[in-house]
């Protein structure tokens, strides 16, 4: 399949089937993920699987017991893969510094998108997740207190293959070439004529 399609068929799967993914399938994705473009290359990350079937568990009650049992889908994903915030390189730090902005998270937003499409390209589902009890998940799986975790991507067969329609803004209104100067009636307005 072409980037475009595969980028089509990756959502936000949050119905899974009740079967293991193995293991040979969740290094695919890593292996995509670790070729992840970083500033200053400095792959500022660490990614921690879980998919035992016990721990897979913990995990996701760790997902669901924060606000009022939001992700409550998270008990029927096979695995987990938590991005942990690693140490940035001196180029990315003095980068960072200069541009007053955390690179890190960028790094990690890329690295999330690769293991999501590689996931999708090997037959998976998968959801990233940003609502966790981050202080439960550090106790349970032996994370240091200095490291954070900052998402938490569930992984497992799609219950169904139907891909859900997205609704998207169309390009013409998200898009500008050389020069961003129109206002939103104008960019309406060009909508509207074609």
């Amino acid at each position: 399949m072409d980037f475009l399609e595969l980028a089509q068929r990756r959502y936000s799967c949050r119905n899974y089937r009740p079967e293991p993914v193995p293991r040979q399938k969740i290094d695919y994705c890593l292996q995509a993920t670790r070729l992840a473009p970083s500033s200053g290359n400095s792959q500022s990350w660490h990614f921690l699987v879980v998919d035992e079937a016990e721990k897979v568990e913990i995990v996701a009650n760790c997902l669901t017991d924060v606000a009022n049992g939001i992700n409550q889908f998270a008990a029927q994903a096979a695995a987990f893969v938590l991005l942990l915030e690693g140490a940035e390189n001196l180029t990315s730090r003095v980068g960072g510094l200069c541009k007053n902005y955390e690179f890190t998270q960028t790094n990690l937003g890329i690295a999330v998108a690769y293991l999501c499409l590689a996931a999708t390209d090997c037959g998976l589902g998968s959801c990233i997740l940003g609502w966790f009890n981050e202080r439960k998940l550090k106790k349970t799986l032996s994370i240091p207190t200095t490291k954070r975790v900052r998402m938490v991507v569930a992984l497992g067969y799609p219950l169904t293959q139907e891909i859900p329609s997205k609704e998207r803004k169309p390009l013409e209104e998200l898009v500008d070439y050389n020069c961003y100067f129109k206002p939103a009636s104008a960019r309406r307005e060009k909508i509207r004529k074609k």
